[in-house]
């Protein structure tokens, strides 16, 4: 069921027919098509404008097909281009004022809108005739919330996932994951972008709320359209044209280690050069950590980034000191927060986010606003001192931040929220700031963004964060995996994919009397909460390394050094010697949190089995149905035991108890 050609009902040998009734339609290479599809521009003051009714066509060719609505006081382009080979749809609008007409508000770009109930599955991909038992997946903006699939349901059935807030990715598919329909906006976005279901349609559009005025055309984001496809392959197609400044193989040259997970706050420079010590005296460990990386604690307040008290010496010092211990010095900073007491809150609270006239608040913390241009130019000039200390690592901190109070849905979310440059609006006025990041640590330095906006941070950062924070208790693990293995396609496509710290601290794993967290945190086993139940295990560090390499992504370890025994240290250096190359791909995407995970670089194969589960065994079976691509020889090897393990009937089945994990390796 692949896309083969767009056109219109004058030109059949597209694969877009349209509609009187103002609709379009996908068609086939089997002969089949998706009808009903809607496109609309909605202005302000006005009903929904379709843009296929009463549209003419301008150009047609065989890879692209682009009409023209004209209203009295507008003029709307629409362009589709599309590869057979691929099954690859992309779709774009501009929305034009004549040279003497008056400026026009756009609300919204709704680029398309497909009906669920005329969604049909060919049996090869799982049997499934109609919509029912279709899954829904999506990534919000910033990678952190509702990262998964739910189940689609028929018409009006899904209400969980009709808000309109920011998305970059998302669509349906079958249970077996081999039939999708996926959309993906091209990176970088210049509007929020929303992907929702809701009145028994999959709606993507994009939030504009900016005037079109003459001879200045709105240009929408470019939305890219599978169909038909595998998801995982549906989502590298999508990416394909993406230039990320980084490639995944080069994962391996940037780990790393951070104080936050040691100290949280409570650090100084002697703890700091302590674990840089410690790290340059065992030569394994010294020559494949790159950087030493200060966390939150160093700095005066949010807002003021200058050295406290705890580092009298200044951070220009600290910085020398970890390049002389041989590591490439890196630096913590949230730059949309400032403190109410800080400085740049106090001399300019016309830089603050507002809702209303009251500066939005989280905490004592106020919110910058990107759409200044005071704050971009601070925010520039504080990277570029930064960067003159010496720091050449740069971790960014909360910048979601601003986004979300702009994103309906959301519970942040402010409907009067004020902007010092509203016709720049939230999307453009965030990859404004980030670019300011850049601009200011430069070309060479390495950036990893944290609780990241992925639309203003995608191709300029060179490291991301694709989940939560981790802690050495089992509680947060499911709902790290969850996260990780649904974001596989951002790494390498749009940055380096950075997990969360490689926690290896536990009951089983550190020296006697050493661990630094109660071993029984006092509190209930509850999912996704900080702390429950008892500190992780050999069994549950292991679980967690295991995601680590099949991430594929970056490696920051967050542990002291000197409280690790022999099994913690022997758990980072198997993570060492395998992390770092190819994301591994989710094989059971009918499972809410995928159980079997297989990553794939060049010849060798790593196969992760997971039971994510607090307090059930459950049986995991991988088999070459699957698509994985067993050794001939029925032989692999278990990589932390170093068993070596038979394949039988052409799978792999395990028994595996609460909070376990087996990973495999061989050469296929």
């Amino acid at each position: 069921m692949k896309i083969d050609t767009i056109a219109v009902t004058v030109h059949a040998a597209a694969p877009v027919t349209c509609d009187a009734n103002g609709t379009w339609n996908l068609c086939f290479a089997d002969s089949r098509s998706l009808a009903g599809l809607r496109s609309r521009v909605i202005l302000q003051g006005r009903k929904p404008v379709d843009i296929i009714a009463g549209a003419k066509i301008t150009g047609s060719t065989a890879g692209g097909l682009t009409l023209v609505r004209s209203l009295k006081d507008v003029r709307i382009v629409m362009e589709f281009q599309w590869s057979r080979a691929d099954s690859l749809l992309e779709i774009s609008v501009v929305i034009e004022v004549p040279k003497n007409g008056k400026p026009v508000l756009v609300e919204s770009v709704e680029l398309f809108s497909i009906p669920l109930s005329g969604l049909s599955v060919p049996k090869t991909a799982g049997s499934r005739k109609a919509a029912k038992g279709l899954r829904f997946w999506r990534n919000w903006h910033d990678i952190w919330y509702d990262i998964g699939s739910k189940q689609a349901g028929l018409p009006g059935v899904a209400p969980e996932v009709s808000a309109d807030t920011a998305y970059l990715a998302g669509g349906v598919y079958s249970g077996d994951g081999e039939w999708s329909l996926v959309a993906l906006y091209r990176q970088p976005c210049a509007w929020q972008a929303a992907l929702t279901v809701e009145d028994g349609r999959l709606t993507a559009r994009n939030l504009i709320g900016a005037t079109v005025k003459p001879r200045q055309p709105l240009h929408s984001d470019k939305l890219r359209l599978t169909v038909g496809l595998p998801l995982t392959e549906a989502m590298s197609i999508l990416h394909r044209e993406h230039q990320p400044r980084r490639n995944a193989g080069e994962a391996k040259e940037h780990f790393g280690w951070n104080t936050w997970e040691a100290y949280h706050g409570s650090i100084n420079t002697e703890t700091i050069m302590k674990n840089a010590a410690a790290i340059a005296a065992i030569p394994w460990l010294r020559d494949r950590i790159r950087y030493i990386t200060i966390d939150d604690g160093w700095e005066r307040r949010y807002g003021d980034w200058y050295a406290n008290e705890r580092f009298p010496d200044g951070m220009d010092d600290l910085a020398r000191r970890i390049s002389d211990a041989g590591f490439q010095p890196g630096i913590w900073t949230a730059p949309f927060f400032a403190e109410s007491q800080s400085e740049i809150a106090k001399l300019h609270p016309d830089w603050l986010l507002h809702d209303g006239e009251t500066p939005i608040q989280d905490g004592n913390r106020n919110i910058l606003d990107p759409t200044h241009p005071g704050v971009r130019a601070f925010i520039f000039a504080l990277y570029q001192r930064l960067r003159g200390w010496g720091y050449r690592y740069f971790k960014t901190d909360f910048l979601r931040d601003p986004a979300m109070y702009a994103a309906p849905g959301r519970s942040e979310y402010r409907p009067r929220l004020r902007l010092h440059d509203p016709e720049l609006g939230i999307a453009r006025g965030m990859r404004a700031a980030m670019q300011a990041i850049r601009a200011g640590i430069g070309e060479d330095s390495f950036w990893l963004g944290c609780g990241t906006d992925i639309a203003s941070g995608a191709l300029l950062m060179d490291g991301s964060r694709i989940g939560g924070d981790i802690v050495p208790y089992w509680t947060r693990v499911p709902y790290q995996a969850r996260s990780v293995i649904h974001n596989f396609h951002l790494h390498g496509h749009l940055f380096l994919s950075d997990p969360d710290f490689l926690l290896v601290k536990g009951t089983d794993t550190c020296l006697p009397g050493m661990l630094d967290v109660p071993e029984d945190s006092g509190v209930p086993y509850e999912v996704d909460a900080w702390k429950g139940g008892r500190a992780n295990g050999l069994a549950e560090v292991r679980s967690w390394a295991s995601l680590v390499i099949l991430s594929g992504g970056l490696v920051n370890l967050s542990d002291k050094i000197e409280i690790l025994n022999e099994a913690g240290l022997g758990i980072i250096r198997t993570v060492l010697e395998y992390a770092g190359g190819n994301a591994a791909i989710p094989v059971d995407l009918s499972s809410p949190v995928p159980r079997i995970l297989l990553r794939r670089d060049g010849r060798q194969c790593l196969l992760g089995l997971f039971n994510w589960s607090n307090d059930k065994s459950v049986s995991v079976c991988a088999s070459r149905s699957h698509g994985i691509p067993f050794p001939a020889s029925g032989s692999i090897n278990d990589i932390w035991s170093g068993d070596n393990v038979r394949i039988a009937d052409n799978a792999l089945t395990v028994k595996l108890p609460p909070r376990c994990s087996r990973l495999f390796k061989w050469d296929a």
